[in-house]
């Protein structure tokens, strides 16, 4: 299958994006400005906020117009985002688990989460997503 990564420099982020079934052109990746971070929530408390991302076809991303945002994907994409010691050091107890999540406007979505010790062999974690809210805010949490 055809895939591209696309690599953030200034962004503990990659993102790969294969070929998608229902768009005729490519899809791009693109980092938008990061709003204030958001409140946390009962089952998320925010360590850290990693960046706004939205993915556009990339005709639109050439002309600049980054007003609809793609929201599903098939094949799914693949997010690998990096975490910090400092993350870690984030957690409270040993036994808290440090959750990857985004925010839909209302609440955080988690969609990764894994306990402290099983974290501490790596520095990133890679989720799929079939979905999500056009250009939701990631961020690292407990």
């Amino acid at each position: 299958m055809e895939q591209q990564t696309y690599e953030f420099p200034d962004i503990p982020i990659n993102v790969t994006v294969p070929h998608q079934v229902e768009y005729e052109v490519e899809i791009v990746p693109v980092l938008l400005p990061m709003p204030v971070c958001i409140c946390n929530t009962n089952k998320f408390t925010v360590i850290r906020c990693i960046c706004n991302i939205g993915l556009f076809r990339a005709n639109e991303f050439e002309a600049k117009n980054l007003t609809r945002p793609i929201q599903t994907f098939t094949p799914t994409i693949i997010l690998e985002v990096f975490y910090t010691r400092t993350d870690l050091a984030a957690l409270e107890k040993e036994d808290d688990k440090l959750k990857l999540a985004y925010w839909n406007l209302s609440k955080w979505v988690i969609i990764f989460e894994d306990e402290y010790q099983n974290l501490l062999r790596g520095s990133s974690v890679t989720v799929q997503i079939d979905s999500f809210l056009g250009d939701p805010t990631l961020g690292w949490g407990r």
